[in-house]
């Protein structure tokens, strides 16, 4: 569909940007990878760097969100 006749171009670029917010909301797969800014001496695991991905997500949209790791086998 073409966009509106007449409409701005900041009104244009806002919608582009919160249509990739809404399609990275609801599929966590097309989240962008993070880049840690400080060495870690650790092979992180794929669902570890998945984890720190979304957190970075939430933070760069002032969103709020806890991870909880339940493979843990302590009862």
């Amino acid at each position: 569909m073409p966009d509106p006749p007449g409409f701005a171009e900041d009104i244009l670029a806002r919608r582009d940007e919160e249509r990739q917010f809404l399609v990275q909301l609801i599929d966590g797969s097309k989240i962008d990878d993070y880049e840690l800014s400080v060495p870690i001496k650790a092979e992180l695991r794929k669902y570890q760097k998945e984890g720190i991905s979304w957190m970075a997500f939430l933070a760069k949209f002032q969103l709020h969100g806890i991870l909880c790791d339940g493979s843990s086998n302590s009862y």
